[in-house]
């Protein structure tokens, strides 16, 4: 599904190699906006976004899990991104764990599928997964504002993400595991 405010900007390409995995490491403001680009993924983080992680807590520790309302985090904090995989099936896994504020603009992850063309894009989803070692799932059948979108111009599925763990994208399956 297209998102008809979508502008694409500047085109994101790979620079990880098919089959390899690079490791980036960021130090950021949270108090400003931030676009971080990590080969064949990229993320967006509006100014503000990052909850204060001394006190936010982190998913099931909240009554309302990620959509508890959060103080911002004020001092610099550093990400670390791992992206594995294909431009066809890559997958990020960021640390630490941080969660994002409802309340702001959303954060939004891309990534490169070098098939997401206008033929097939709608076959993709970025499916949330908490740990390497378990089953992803596909937040968007609980929370429909986590549903993937399509810039076929540039081969991205993007979306919204609420917190940090890792994040594959797959391609569409009645087999995939759902929230």
């Amino acid at each position: 599904m297209d998102r008809p405010e979508f502008n694409p900007g500047i085109g994101n390409k790979p620079t990880v190699p098919p089959g390899s995995s690079k490791t980036y490491v960021f130090t950021i403001n949270p108090l400003v906006s931030n676009q971080l680009s990590m080969g064949s993924a990229r993320l967006e983080i509006p100014a503000a976004a990052i909850c204060k992680v001394t006190t936010s807590g982190y998913g099931a520790t909240n009554t309302n899990g990620w959509n508890a309302p959060c103080a911002p985090e004020t001092g610099s904090i550093t990400i670390t991104a791992a992206v594995t995989g294909t431009s066809s099936m890559p997958r990020v896994d960021f640390s630490p764990a941080l969660r994002f504020n409802p309340a702001v603009g959303p954060v939004e992850l891309y990534m490169f599928v070098k098939r997401a063309t206008s033929a097939d894009a709608q076959r993709f989803k970025i499916l949330y997964c908490a740990t390497l070692a378990n089953s992803c799932i596909d937040e968007a059948v609980s929370d429909p504002s986590l549903a993937t979108y399509y810039n076929t111009h540039d081969n991205e599925v993007f979306r919204r993400i609420k917190h940090f763990s890792g994040y594959l994208v797959a391609e569409n399956s009645d087999e995939q595991q759902q929230e």
